[in-house]
C-alpha cells in the first residue's frame, strides 16, 4: 500500500523522494538529510515543524533542494525523534545534537 498524504489542495498524493539517499548520521546517532550545492556560501539548519510530534524531515525534499541550488546554501534536515515514541526532550534534544 502507497503511503500517501493531504497536499495543500485536500487531495491525496505521493511524498516527494529524491532519487539519491541524502542521509547521514551525526554525532549522537541523530539522523540528518543533506542536500549540499555545487557552490556553497553558509549552511542552513532546517528543523521540520510539527511540535516535535508530527511530520517528516523527508517530506520537504525537494523544497530544500532547491532552497540549497538557488542560495547556494548546504542544506541539513534534522530527523529528529518524535513523540510520544520518544517523549520530550528527545526531539530538541537531537536539534541541538545536530546543531
Amino acid at each position: 500500500m502507497a503511503l500517501l498524504r493531504r497536499n495543500r489542495l485536500g487531495g491525496d498524493t505521493r511524498p516527494v523522494r529524491l532519487p539519491h539517499d541524502r542521509g547521514r548520521v551525526v554525532e549522537g546517532g541523530v539522523k540528518v538529510r543533506v542536500f549540499v550545492p555545487e557552490h556553497v556560501d553558509g549552511v542552513y539548519l532546517h528543523i521540520h515543524s510539527g511540535g516535535w510530534v508530527f511530520g517528516s524531515a523527508d517530506g520537504q525534499d525537494e523544497r530544500l533542494q532547491r532552497l540549497a541550488e538557488q542560495a547556494r546554501l548546504a542544506v541539513v534536515s534534522v530527523e529528529y525523534r518524535l513523540a510520544p515514541e520518544h517523549p520530550f526532550p528527545a526531539g530538541p534534544d537531537d536539534c541541538e545534537a545536530a546543531a
